[in-house]
């Protein structure tokens, strides 16, 4: 929907399934940083290097130093390259999961909700109730490709399906509230 004044924007969505796994998979994702998985990476090659060094050193005849060290880091290298598939698919295994068991359990969420984005905060509407929160409220606000993640706690955030907004004008609005109202960290696209 269009913007209802200058500064206030209303949005109703319906949401799918899918809104709450994707919601899921970037709440757990943005987990781990590049940065973060760089420096653990590194940290676990030296440690498993350093480790079967030591193992390799008391082994009958002893292994030297260089070699133990190139070999431990070939292991981790090769445990790393087991393990990340593995909780990549753990990942949307469970956002999976836990989208279909909200869906399944909790029905009323694919009812339709009326969201309505003023410079004082975000107002909804709903079948089952309302409410009402300060910008302040939230501790981080995002975009993925698909959303707006409204996060309540650090692994906790309310998506806004892109699709609801009317047109490309009104994601900018949402934007532009966000920048001008919102004091917490935000990752948001530049306006279109």
């Amino acid at each position: 929907m269009a913007p209802l004044d200058g500064s206030n924007l209303k949005v109703t969505v319906i949401f799918t399934q899918r809104d709450f796994y994707l919601a899921n998979v970037a709440i757990a994702r943005k987990r781990r940083s590049w940065k973060s998985f760089l420096v653990w990476t590194i940290a676990f090659i030296a440690g498993a290097s350093f480790l079967f060094h030591l193992t390799m050193a008391r082994a009958d005849p002893p292994m030297d130093w260089p070699t133990a060290v190139f070999m431990g880091a070939a292991l981790a290298l090769g445990l790393e390259a087991i393990f990340w598939p593995l909780g990549y698919g753990l990942i949307h295994g469970a956002a999976y999961y836990g989208a279909r068991t909200l869906v399944r359990s909790k029905p009323a969420v694919l009812d339709p909700l009326t969201y309505t984005f003023s410079p004082s905060g975000v107002s909804s509407e709903g079948p089952t109730g309302s409410g009402k929160a300060a910008w302040a409220h939230y501790v981080c606000i995002r975009e993925t490709s698909d959303q707006f993640l409204l996060y309540v706690q650090k692994r906790l955030a309310y998506p806004i399906p892109k699709r609801a907004f009317g047109s490309v004008a009104d994601l900018n609005t949402f934007r532009q509230l966000v920048r001008q109202n919102f004091a917490g960290p935000t990752e948001l696209a530049k306006d279109a």
